[in-house]
């Protein structure tokens, strides 16, 4: 029996990749009417499989089955009397949700599809004309004006070109990377947005997508701003509304008022206001500027006014704090940070090698880690840990080492001087290649060295604290045939080839954590892939 066609608003939903466990099996004709059935192994329950046409018009949908299977039925009624009715596409989509996955569709169910809409379209059909390309080329040939905009606070420069812009086939690079990964982690359904310093606004469209219901961002330069809207309209973004406006000012607060306020790499212009802030919002979607000074020098000012905080990972380059970025969410209530931050993905802290020193020294709880670890410093004289073997990443040493060097931590007044222990030996296993090759430049860099091992001892002081919520997340590497195993709390086993994260994974299992907070990177697949890249030409070298 045929089902009754179901409507969906697919404006302004996001499209990812299409995916094999999204495909179509048959297509038939009934008469006047064209079944096409197929599996949605993506989302099984409360989700729709719709159907657009080449000009991203709905044409029809239906639910899918609880086992998968879902069956679709459309004719001339549900069709557009214009060739751009043809080039149809399936896409699955979670009910509520805000992204659509492209459905697989063979070359055979393509053209049998599209020759059923052709014996339907009217003699006379006409092609549907756009500009948008000529839209995105004169886009594309604003960002590439060599001009540099300069801040009214403090005269900060920012080159044009400095945020990516996805066109959908075409991806311009910017001076950032995108964010939709991290963006992603967070529930902006239905909720009205501030987006502080939003430059040509890439970040408050995403949002967009991701399902708020209005966006407003504020950005100082001009330029920006008339960039920004130009690429609103080509990209066809609705409700997302672009503002010059100097986030400095406390007037621009007042009678201000939205569910979520997003402040990106835009702390040295709004750390005055962050008292405003909190008066307008519950919640505060915030990443550091790199983190040379380290993670508490944010926490010092934020959490007095948004003391509840989820940390979602990093962004650029998280080995690096000349460059890494943290990202993390503020609330004012604990309840509703977990209502648009739902739990984290989660792994179950197991032993993924025999760690010697847990063996040895035991589980503690978390208040007696500080003791403990002062405790080991006497230790130090060991024979055993007298040798100076370069360290490695997941041996006794290193770990023992670490807690070592978060004692001197302590005594220095949470300072790393340069004769902290492990500071020492972390240089000492770069230069020797026993760990990251990807760190070498850190050798370069004294200040930077000194704040990555810095940001490992305030990971330390975290879980000291019983504050898991502001640990990093542990990152994958996935890959089907890694070598190492875990569990997470759905059910679901994850094979990696690497993970970065060894020293949380080691004080989670020694202070008795069962579960930790993890981000996977793919080996390959599932990646956007886009037909064209325009490089990035920053128009501001730094």
């Amino acid at each position: 029996m045929p089902t009754t066609p179901i409507y969906m608003d697919t404006n302004n939903l996001k499209i990812v990749p299409a995916r094999r466990e999204n495909s179509t099996h048959t297509v038939t004709l009934s008469g006047r009417e064209i079944q096409i059935s197929g599996i949605s192994r993506e989302y099984q329950t409360k989700s729709l499989v719709v159907l657009l046409d080449s000009t991203s018009r709905f044409v029809t949908g239906t639910r899918v089955q609880a086992d998968g299977i879902w069956k679709l039925y459309f004719n001339s009624d549900h069709i557009a009397k214009d060739r751009g009715a043809l080039g149809v596409q399936l896409y699955v989509v979670k009910e509520g949700g805000n992204m659509m996955a492209a459905v697989h569709m063979p070359d055979r169910v393509r053209h049998e599809i599209n020759q059923y809409i052709a014996g339907l379209l009217p003699y006379e059909a006409e092609d549907v004309p756009s500009f948008q390309d000529r839209y995105i080329d004169l886009i594309v040939e604003a960002t590439k004006q060599k001009y540099v905009a300069t801040s009214i606070h403090d005269q900060i420069r920012t080159g044009n070109n400095y945020q990516p812009t996805d066109f959908g086939e075409i991806f311009r690079q910017g001076a950032r990377s995108l964010r939709c990964s991290l963006l992603e982690r967070i529930d902006f359904n239905n909720a009205s947005v501030l987006d502080l310093g939003c430059n040509t606004g890439e970040v408050s469209r995403d949002i967009r997508q991701l399902g708020a219901r209005l966006v407003d961002g504020y950005e100082y330069d001009p330029f920006f701003v008339e960039t920004g809207r130009a690429m609103n309209a080509a990209l066809g973004s609705t409700r997302v509304s672009l503002f010059q406006g100097d986030v400095t000012n406390r007037k621009l607060y007042e009678a201000m008022q939205y569910d979520i306020v997003v402040a990106l790499s835009v702390y040295v212009y709004i750390v005055s206001r962050i008292p405003d802030i909190a008066k307008i919002t519950d919640i505060l979607v915030f990443e550091t500027h790199t983190l040379d000074h380290g993670l508490d020098f944010y926490l010092h000012n934020l959490l007095p006014h948004f003391p509840f905080a989820k940390h979602l990972g990093y962004s650029e380059n998280d080995k690096d704090p000349r460059k890494s970025r943290a990202f993390l969410v503020f609330s004012t209530s604990k309840s509703k940070l977990q209502n648009r931050v739902p739990d984290r993905q989660l792994l179950f802290v197991k032993p993924y090698f025999r760690n010697l020193f847990i063996e040895e020294y035991g589980p503690m709880s978390p208040t007696e880690l500080p003791r403990f670890c002062k405790d080991l410093k006497l230790d130090a004289s060991k024979s055993y840990f007298r040798r100076n073997k370069p360290l490695s990443f997941g041996t006794t040493e290193y770990f023992f080492w670490l807690l070592v060097g978060y004692a001197d931590y302590i005594g220095a007044d949470r300072t790393v001087q340069p004769e902290n222990t492990f500071l020492k030996r972390y240089r000492h296993a770069i230069e020797s290649g026993t760990i990251d090759s990807s760190l070498v430049p850190l050798l370069e860099d004294e200040g930077a060295l000194t704040t990555k091992v810095r940001n490992k001892f305030v990971d330390i002081e975290f879980f000291a604290k019983g504050l898991p919520e502001l640990i990093p997340p542990i990152y994958l590497n996935l890959a089907n045939r890694g070598r190492l195993e875990f569990l997470n709390t759905s059910g679901e086993r994850l094979r990696c080839l690497a993970i970065d994260g060894h020293h949380r994974l080691f004080l989670a299992q020694l202070l008795g954590y069962t579960t930790l907070p993890y981000t996977t990177r793919y080996s390959g697949g599932d990646k956007k892939s886009w037909q064209k890249i325009i490089k990035s030409n920053y128009s501001l070298q730094r």
